[in-house]
């Protein structure tokens, strides 16, 4: 009797991504987003590579820090802003276009207008993760 054993679809890579992030807060471009994207997309079995052209997918994500509000309530300031993060999804090293969209969402901090747009990129990023793999699971 031969006995196989079964495959674990964790260990089955889902295909690679090639992820490139560009965020901007007021004053300082916020790395985090990457690591935190492709933290996502590896414990769902992708893998990230470092060269385009090994890519099964291209993902590119670009945010920025808009529309800044500032308001004091009873001595104590918060700081608003809103973050508008653009998602470009292609096939392979940038071969064909399946997918682009942006996703707008609001922070607020009472330290600064940095981490109020971080506050906002936090909220951001679990939509971000799942969208990418809806449309890369097609």
């Amino acid at each position: 009797m031969v006995y196989f054993a079964p495959v674990c679809a964790q260990n089955i890579p889902a295909g690679k991504i090639f992820l490139s992030c560009n965020a901007l807060t007021t004053s300082y471009t916020y790395t985090q987003l990457r690591g935190d994207i492709a933290g996502c997309l590896s414990e769902a079995g992708y893998k990230i590579v470092y060269a385009a052209n090994e890519a099964d997918w291209t993902i590119q994500v670009n945010g920025i820090t808009g529309k800044k509000q500032e308001s004091t309530i009873a001595s104590k300031t918060w700081y608003f802003t809103e973050v508008t993060a653009t998602i470009l999804i292609d096939r392979g090293a940038f071969d064909v276009r399946i997918y682009e969209n942006n996703f707008t969402e609001k922070g607020a901090h009472n330290t600064d207008f940095d981490d109020a747009a971080l506050d906002a990129y936090r909220r951001l990023t679990p939509k971000i993760c799942a969208v990418i793999k809806e449309q890369i699971a097609q």
